[in-house]
């Protein structure tokens, strides 16, 4: 009796476990070279890590892949769809201008991924990415544009040389998120594993 009763627990807190709702998308900041750091920003709902733009401010395509920071922790050359994906997740579109309620996203997304043009009142997050369509370089500007009287985000698409390196300008680079460990399924194994053993000696 009292090992059903321990089975009939243990199944209903697996279920519990297992049928509990995913946690709710969102962008994140984490620590990359040391700490503190917050170099990348985790999108959760795409399971994709992006590198802060101004790791590769400056740089040309070829040579931001050939970075340290971008080589040495895989990331690449980010496409055109991954980076329409990242700007929806933050919460706005890819019109410009956008509406006054994308201007909060817009600004968080740009705090947490860096500005690469911050002068005057229109800070801006630009970089280089590849375009959908084939090998060709892009460029694909989000920005936050910090202005009392008219204050909104904006998505402004332009074409910069291929990928040359422009001063303003960094690269959306991106991988894939680590997988974390399975903490929660090692616990409740491990649990498992401990009323079993109390069951064999009842």
């Amino acid at each position: 009796m009292l090992r059903t009763i321990r089975t009939t627990m243990v199944l209903g807190l697996l279920a519990g476990v297992l049928s509990a709702p995913p946690a709710l998308a969102a962008l994140i900041e984490v620590d990359l070279l040391v700490a503190s750091d917050a170099l990348v920003t985790r999108d959760t709902a795409s399971g994709l890590d992006w590198l802060d733009l101004t790791a590769t401010l400056g740089l040309s395509t070829t040579d931001a892949l050939a970075a340290a920071v971008v080589s040495g922790n895989g990331f690449s050359l980010a496409t055109e769809a991954q980076v329409i994906a990242l700007f929806a997740n933050a919460g706005f579109g890819i019109s410009a201008p956008l509406n006054v309620p994308d201007y909060g996203p817009a600004s968080e997304l740009l705090a947490k991924m860096g500005c690469t043009s911050c002068a005057g009142n229109f800070p801006e997050g630009k970089g280089h990415l590849l375009d959908n369509g084939g090998p060709g370089i892009q460029n694909y500007l989000y920005s936050a544009q910090i202005n009392i009287a008219e204050p909104r985000g904006r998505w402004a698409p332009s074409n910069f040389d291929n990928g040359a390196a422009v001063a303003t300008v960094g690269s959306f680079m991106v991988r894939a998120s680590p997988v974390p460990e399975p903490t929660t399924a090692v616990l409740l194994l491990g649990g498992l594993a401990l009323v079993a053993a109390g069951a064999r000696r009842s």
